[in-house]
């Protein structure tokens, strides 16, 4: 992830070939699979939308967390947030260069 944020362009479309390959590689975890594919995800949503989907998509997380939904959706709800913060940490560390 550290890589994608320091690129652009065709690039990062590399670095999600990249990820994506790593993800299928995961055959004994089902959820590092999963957080895998929240990754991959969150980079294609970047490259279609650009760098400001990460707010958005946080601020729409918190939101459904904070609606009637059950405690493993919570759970995974919380995970994702974690996982876009862990993006928007990236986005602001590169700015700052």
């Amino acid at each position: 992830m550290k890589e994608f944020f320091q690129v652009s362009g065709d690039d990062r479309s590399q670095i999600v070939e990249k990820a994506e390959t790593m993800k299928e590689a995961i055959t004994s975890d089902a959820v590092k699979k999963e957080r895998a594919t929240v990754y991959v995800k969150a980079m294609q949503k970047v490259i279609e939308k650009g760098d400001s989907y990460i707010d958005t998509e946080i601020a729409r997380v918190e939101k459904l967390s904070e609606g009637k939904v059950s405690e493993k959706k919570k759970a995974q709800l919380k995970d994702r947030a974690s996982i876009l913060t862990s993006f928007q940490l990236r986005m602001s560390k590169k700015d700052e260069l």
